[in-house]
Order: structure tokens, then C-alpha cells, then sequence
């Protein structure tokens, strides 16, 4: 259990917690395992859960193009937390992978027992968000640039 502890405490999102809401996060994940080369969800599907990398890593794709390698202590999914929207990208582990699974329903209701959590969440989520957002327009920005003629 200490494990999953530090772990969460290494995710953005839940660094501002309290202990027990930690706990609470911990009461509702579950852990699940995947191969080298599953897929975790594709591109499109509905979206019901955010994952949590425990171990191993994943490679985060749109059709051919990777977008990112994620491993120990990244996310995924949380952008379907936020909007409810199908998933944006594909998902597979690049090795054995070990995830924790928290599914959304679950998060909203310990939202309703521990009300200050969902403000901390959600603010973190936002500033995540924000930050790669930023990266991607940086990113288009130096590497895109329109052709002068």
C-alpha cells in the first residue's frame, strides 16, 4: 500500500492531496496488467476510466504518429475525465506493464464525500492540460513554420 501512496504522490494531479484522500484514491483503483503490445483502449472508444502507470511503460498513439512514450508514474486518460469524450488516442504497452485503473463514476463520488478534493483535482488537470498545450504549440510553432515565398 505505501507503494501505491508514493506513487500517487507522484502524479500531478494528486500531489496536493491529504493522506486520506490518498487512501480513498487508493480504496477505488484497480490494478491491471498489460503484455508487450496490448492495447490498453483505442482511439474512439468510449472512455469510463484514467489510468495510472505502476510499472513498464506505454507508447500513446494517433494512427501512425506517436505522440508520447509514458512510463512509472504518468497518466492516461484524464483529458476523458475532464471532457467525457471518447478516447483521443490509442494506447498499448511498449513493455509488461502493471496500471491502476480509477474509474470516473468512482472519482466523482469520492468528489461528493471529500468536496475539496474534486477543486484540487481539477485545478492540477487544468494546469496539466494547459502545459502540453503549450508544448504543442511550441512544438508547431519551431518545427512548422509556413514557407515564406
Amino acid at each position: 500500500m505505501d507503494n501505491n501512496i508514493a506513487l500517487l504522490l507522484k502524479v500531478f494531479f494528486f500531489r496536493d492531496l491529504f493522506a486520506d484522500e490518498l487512501l480513498a484514491i487508493m480504496a477505488i483503483t484497480r490494478r491491471e496488467h498489460y503484455s508487450m503490445g496490448q492495447r490498453v483502449f483505442e482511439a474512439g472508444s468510449p472512455s469510463d476510466s484514467l489510468y495510472i502507470i505502476k510499472n513498464g511503460s506505454v507508447m500513446v498513439k494517433n494512427g501512425p504518429v506517436v505522440l508520447a512514450t509514458l512510463g512509472i508514474g504518468d497518466t492516461i486518460g484524464e483529458m476523458s475525465f475532464v471532457d467525457r469524450g471518447n478516447r483521443s488516442a490509442t494506447v498499448a504497452a511498449i513493455e509488461e506493464a502493471a496500471l491502476l485503473k480509477v474509474s470516473f463514476d468512482a472519482l466523482e463520488s469520492l468528489f461528493e464525500k471529500y468536496p475539496l478534493m474534486s477543486g484540487k483535482i481539477y485545478k492540477a488537470m487544468a494546469i496539466a492540460l494547459s502545459l502540453r498545450l503549450r508544448e504543442m504549440d511550441e512544438t508547431l510553432r519551431t518545427k512548422y513554420q509556413p514557407i515564406k515565398c
